[in-house]
């Protein structure tokens, strides 16, 4: 893979909050000083939410929770997660409301845990399971493209495993890195 510029801020955009008000976020790399709150705010926000969690009843079970924290810190060591950050005006300030941790598969293994986003890392395709409806509506709004869904029904079926999920499919999307 080639090298590259770290950390780096990807993007910036703007989106009116209902009351009007203008709200900046950035997508950048966690940096460094950045990342115990990182793994704390996944912890924190992911886990209840996520399907899986919810239906092994982990999220409750401190083990579980400090074998996570371990894995998801040896993730963001390699410096290659993301955030998004809603930042102040004028620099005052910025707070964390999202961090995207994923992992590349070579055509047919698992491969180690760097997450696929773009060209400069030699990728054609990013992708992910999308798990949840505000997960996989954040993917449409991306333009990704759904590869695969299932209802958690019948993938419980298949699994003799009852979901706990309000979401009624589980999907997974692709986009093409051009």
């Amino acid at each position: 893979m080639s090298s590259r510029i770290y950390p780096k801020v990807w993007t910036e955009f703007e989106r009116q909050a209902d009351d009007g008000r203008i709200l900046n976020f950035s997508i950048e790399d966690v940096p460094e000083d950045m990342w115990k709150s990182a793994v704390e705010f996944m912890l924190g926000s992911y886990i209840k939410e996520d399907v899986w969690w919810k239906t092994a009843g982990t999220a409750e079970d401190p083990e579980a929770i400090q074998e996570y924290r371990v894995l998801l810190t040896s993730i963001i060591e390699q410096k290659m997660s993301l955030a998004c950050f809603l930042t102040a005006p004028e620099g005052a300030g910025r707070t964390l409301v999202g961090v995207n941790m994923c992992m590349p598969q070579d055509k047919d293994r698992f491969v180690e845990h760097v997450p696929v986003r773009t060209k400069e890392l030699g990728f054609k395709v990013t992708g992910g399971i999308f798990t949840s409806d505000s997960a996989q509506k954040s993917a449409e709004k991306a333009d990704m493209e759904c590869l695969f869904k299932i209802s958690y029904k019948q993938f419980g079926e298949q699994c003799d495993i009852e979901f706990d999920s309000e979401t009624e499919d589980l999907k997974i999307f692709g986009a093409k890195v051009e």
